[in-house]
């Protein structure tokens, strides 16, 4: 009987151990998930954008075009590709420094507009950017420019 007792114990033993440790892999397992995790959602590039909004004001129909640049940063560990950029309308135009921005860089882009490409409406009215990218949080960026054109001018 006393044998017995001590076998029980033993196997109890084994058992406990067993589960124990079985808990504590499972712990290190989900520690070792969350680092991963967290290394994902900082790994790749990071599109920033030092204004995403021009307003030109008033403009003569007739003064020729307007531009205003934009500053693209690069802000994380993976080089950062711009697709190809296009606009809302012809009356707006778009060039870049560089389309391919490495850790810490940035580039221009300058946005051109001719207000008397085609009849605008009247009134203050927009024009989008859209900036195709491999940031995996933004993979198009939006860039907004307003403008109002003083008609016969």
């Amino acid at each position: 009987m006393k044998y017995v007792l001590i076998l029980i114990i033993i196997i109890a033993g084994i058992i406990g151990l067993t589960m124990f440790s079985n808990m504590n892999n499972n712990i290190e397992e989900k520690e070792h998930n969350d680092e991963a995790r967290e290394e994902y959602e900082i790994f790749g590039p990071k599109i920033t954008l030092n204004k995403t909004l021009h307003n030109f004001g008033i403009i003569p129909q007739y003064g020729g075009t307007v531009e205003t640049k934009f500053i693209i940063k690069n802000e994380e560990n993976e080089t950062l590709e711009i697709g190809k950029i296009t606009t809302s309308c012809s009356c707006t135009s778009v060039s870049i420094s560089s389309s391919s921005i490495q850790v810490g860089s940035e580039a221009e882009l300058t946005v051109v507009f001719d207000p008397d490409f085609h009849d605008e409406p009247t009134g203050i009215f927009r024009r989008t950017v859209f900036i195709p990218t491999n940031d995996p949080d933004k993979p198009e960026a939006e860039i907004v420019i307003e403008v109002d054109i003083d008609e016969g001018r």
